[in-house]
């Protein structure tokens, strides 16, 4: 008996620590994560119902904050800058979740079948040398959401590798190689080196500005993406609509 009284006495104390749990966040939202550059991007979640959740962003130290619902869903949006970075982005319930190394930049859903699966690794073209090159390509990052199916749009995914993969080396091997190599280009001809600096959005809109082969053409097929509203379900994509210089950035599902 003397022994089960301190083990109980463990047992109860450790009760309230587990009412203490960490604001819960989607998949998407982890270390190393890309935002879309000046727009307002909606973040949301799961918390203790009623409890008041802040989102402090560090490239401006301002704080946002909102109240979980009587089901425990919080969301809200935060205002992004021109592209930079690396950022931290804090969420707290009263037990801070900090999210690191993130940057602020433009974001493409790369969405398709066997063609967007294909690897870099499944043998492109100078694979080893695109290996090798790889790590001077850091700040190209890839979310990879698993494939699943859903009657209806979904608040959160399943995703690889525990979230967010900065480009290098090591992990370049793994990424869509269309993905990647559309990434390159980007970076290349919008971006440069690209931390810091804006982009004409005009020139993302014309297919013809980045690929000069693909003329008109290009251009219907860009506006037509860009209009596209994204989900979490297979085989829905595009990239995110722009309403104006701030648009909402990806829905929460």
């Amino acid at each position: 008996m003397r022994i089960c009284k301190p083990i109980f006495l463990l047992l109860a104390g450790l009760l309230p620590l587990r009412l203490l749990a960490d604001v819960k966040l989607p998949a998407i939202f982890t270390d190393n994560m890309v935002l879309q550059q000046r727009s307002d991007v909606k973040f949301w979640g799961e918390a203790a119902p009623g409890r008041t959740v802040r989102i402090t962003t560090s490239w401006n130290g301002r704080s946002y904050e909102t109240a979980a619902d009587a089901s425990g869903r919080w969301t809200t949006a935060v205002e992004t800058p021109s592209a930079g970075g690396p950022y931290t982005v804090t969420i707290s319930d009263g037990r801070p979740v900090e999210l690191k190394n993130v940057l602020v930049g433009e974001v493409w859903i790369c969405s398709g079948q066997s063609n967007m699966e294909m690897r870099v690794a499944d043998r492109v073209t100078n694979m080893e040398r695109e290996l090798k090159e790889a790590d001077g390509y850091r700040n190209i990052r890839l979310l990879h959401i698993d494939n699943s199916t859903s009657p209806a749009p979904l608040a959160d995914a399943k995703v690889r590798h525990g979230g967010w993969q900065v480009c290098s080396a090591e992990n370049v091997a793994d990424f869509s190689a269309t993905g990647y190599f559309f990434g390159k280009e980007l970076h290349r001809n919008l971006l440069g080196r690209y931390a810091g600096r804006g982009v004409d959005q005009r020139r993302c809109a014309r297919g013809h500005s980045l690929f000069p082969q693909a003329g008109r053409e290009g251009e219907d097929a860009a506006r037509i993406d860009r209009g596209a509203q994204p989900d979490l379900r297979r085989g829905h994509g595009g990239v995110a609509r722009r309403d104006g210089p701030r648009g909402p950035g990806l829905r929460e599902g």
